[in-house]
């Protein structure tokens, strides 16, 4: 889902500047000079080169995305079997083209940024009505439109939380959670996918019922290695399989 979210990010910006740009009002340049202030403040040695989020790992390469810049760099394949996809890292440089991954602590997660910079609101509510690509949410204080661009049918009542972005005064969805569709469960033991780095837990519900849920394209508020067995995880999936154990496909997930 943050792939999802990135592409959707760029494609919102994308469809603004089109917008504003045959109305003869240009993007606001700040827009991506905030792109820069978006990543998280450092907490270690001031010495590295980047942090970013991993998206790929590629033999001996790893992918990393910072701002709205993918960024490639060489490393050796046992240096990076102790991160996962999806992890915020910072990368040093080694020798020369060669650069080695260590593990960064973001220590706010309360601000999202767009990969353009722009910040992302999230609100809970319920769903007061849809109109072709619009939706209405009521809050406990106020109710907000939100423009999807692409038509979403969603029952009236239904509880969510909301990510948008606002531009120009105009509320654009980034994404949805439906509020009754979630699930809490306890971390059972974690494992990491060889040929795509993926983070995967082995979870139970209350009931024990056990799940396999997939982390990598999930928003989330922790660092993954503050996940440990015995940890507690509020998962808003986005596809369920009934399999055994239960494999989940998580959008957002809450420690």
């Amino acid at each position: 889902m943050k792939i999802t979210k990135i592409i959707m990010s760029i494609l919102i910006f994308l469809i603004i500047y089109v917008s504003c740009t045959a109305l003869g009002d240009p993007v606001n340049n700040s827009l991506h000079d905030n792109a820069e202030s978006s990543p998280p403040k450092r907490s270690i040695e001031e010495n590295y080169i980047t942090v970013g989020e991993i998206i790929y790992f590629d033999k001996d390469r790893v992918h990393i995305l910072r701002g709205d810049t993918i960024e490639i760099f060489n490393v050796s394949k046992e240096s990076f079997t102790n991160f996962y996809l999806g992890e915020i890292v910072a990368v040093f440089e080694m020798d020369e083209n060669i650069y080695d991954l260590r593990k960064f602590l973001v220590s706010d997660f309360s601000a999202q940024y767009t990969t353009m910079g722009m910040p992302i609101y999230h609100i809970k509510g319920f769903i007061k009505s849809t109109d072709g690509k619009k939706i209405v949410i009521k809050t406990i204080e106020d109710e907000i439109t939100i423009n999807t661009y692409t038509e979403i049918h969603l029952p009236k009542g239904m509880n969510v939380i909301a990510d948008y972005i606002n531009f120009d005064g105009e509320n654009e969805l980034v994404d949805i959670y439906n509020e009754n569709s979630k699930l809490t469960l306890t971390i059972t033991k974690i494992k990491r996918v060889e040929n795509t780095g993926a983070m995967i837990l082995s979870t139970k519900d209350e009931n024990g019922m056990e799940y396999e849920v997939s982390v990598s394209e999930a928003i989330v508020n922790f660092n993954y290695s503050e996940l440990e067995k015995g940890v507690k995880i509020t998962v808003y999936y986005d596809k369920i399989r009934e399999s055994y154990p239960i494999q989940v496909d998580a959008k957002m997930i809450f420690r």
